[in-house]
C-alpha cells in the first residue's frame, strides 16, 4: 500500500493489494479519474455504448437501476471477498449481459491490475480549481457513515493542494497516470471540457478505444450533463447519505472556482503547478493541465 496517498475509510491496505493483483477478464475497462473529474459522466457514456442493440434504436433504455451496475466502484471493502471481486448481484447480471466488465475507480495507475493486452483504461482529467470546487461541494455535503468536511473551503483547500484528502495531490494523481499513458497504448486520456464542447467526438474516441461503435445522435443527445441530471437518480451515489437540497450533479460547467478561489488561493495553485510539474508557469496555468503531460490541447479557461 502506498502510505504516501491517503484512501477513504472503506478502502483498506487488503483491498489495495487485491486490486493490485486481480485477474483481468476479457477486454475489460476502467473508467478511473482523481475524484470528481467526470468519472459517473464517462460510466454513463461507456454504459450507453457496450449497450448498444445495433440497429437504428442505438443505445437500449438503460436496462439497469443504477450505473454502478453496470461500472461498480473498485476501490471499496465491501466489494471484495478477502482477494476476489464479488460486487453485488446486479453487477454480476449487467457484466453478463453486456459480455465484459466495467469498473470506476480513482486509484493510481500504478496500482491497477495490468494482466491483459486487450484491458482498457480511460482516464478522465479536469481543471484542478474546478475539481477542489467540486470536491468540497461533495464531501462538504455528505453526512451519516461517509462523514462530511465542515471546516470551510478555505481549510479545504490548504487539505486538497496538500494532498491530505483522500487519494492524495491532484497533481500527483495526473502526474502518475500520465507517465502511464505515454508508455501505455491501452490508456485513453478524455478531458472534461472536451465532453461538455464536443461530446460526440469525445464519445467516438471512447467508443474506438474500447472496441465498438460509437452512437447515433439522438444517444448522444441523451448524454449530455443537462440529459444526465434529468435522470438523477440513476448516477447519485447510494451509499452515501446527502444533506438536504444537495445535487450531486451539481454544475457541469468549466470555470466554477472563480466563484470560490480567492487571489491567494489562485496563486498557490498556479504556484504549485510550477513546483509539482516544473514547467513555466503561465501554459500550466492558463489550462491548468499542461500540454506535455498528455499532449492534450486544452481549451483555457
Amino acid at each position: 500500500m502506498d502510505t504516501t496517498v491517503t484512501y477513504l475509510p472503506v478502502t483498506s491496505p487488503s483491498t489495495i493489494a487485491a486490486i493490485r493483483a486481480m485477474p483481468l477478464a476479457p477486454n475489460d475497462v476502467f473508467i478511473a479519474s482523481y475524484p470528481k473529474s467526470g468519472t459517473t459522466w464517462t460510466q454513463a457514456i461507456v454504459a450507453a455504448l457496450l449497450l448498444q442493440q445495433g440497429d437504428s434504436s442505438g443505445a437500449s433504455a438503460l436496462p439497469y437501476s443504477h450505473i454502478s451496475d453496470v461500472a461498480p466502484f473498485l476501490d471499496i471493502d465491501p466489494h471484495w471477498d478477502t482477494s476476489h471481486f464479488v460486487g453485488t448481484s446486479r453487477t454480476k447480471e449487467a457484466h453478463a449481459a453486456i459480455g465484459r466488465r466495467v469498473f470506476n475507480t480513482h486509484m493510481l495507475y500504478d496500482t491497477l491490475p495490468k494482466g491483459r493486452s486487450d484491458a482498457r483504461y480511460i482516464y478522465v482529467v479536469r481543471d484542478g480549481r474546478d475539481v477542489c470546487t467540486s470536491f468540497y461541494h461533495h464531501l462538504s455535503n455528505q453526512k451519516g457513515d461517509a462523514g462530511t468536511y465542515d471546516a470551510g473551503f478555505d481549510a479545504f483547500f490548504d487539505d486538497w493542494i496538500d494532498g491530505r484528502l483522500p487519494y492524495g495531490k491532484w497533481f500527483s494523481h495526473l502526474t502518475n497516470w500520465a507517465d502511464g499513458a505515454q508508455s501505455d497504448e491501452r490508456v485513453l486520456v478524455v478531458h472534461y471540457s472536451e465532453m461538455l464542447e464536443d461530446l460526440a467526438s469525445a464519445v467516438a474516441r471512447i467508443a474506438t478505444h474500447i472496441g465498438v461503435p460509437t452512437l447515433p445522435t439522438n444517444c448522444v443527445d441523451a448524454l449530455t450533463f443537462a440529459g444526465m441530471r434529468e435522470k438523477a437518480r440513476l448516477y447519485q451515489p447510494v451509499s452515501v447519505e446527502w444533506k438536504e437540497g444537495y445535487s450531486f450533479l451539481r454544475k457541469g460547467e468549466v470555470g466554477d472556482h472563480a466563484r470560490f478561489f480567492q487571489a491567494h488561493q489562485l496563486e498557490r495553485f498556479k504556484q504549485a503547478c510550477v513546483t509539482e510539474w516544473v514547467v513555466g508557469a503561465p501554459a500550466c496555468y492558463e489550462a491548468s493541465i499542461p500540454k506535455h503531460l498528455f499532449g492534450l490541447v486544452i481549451v483555457n479557461v
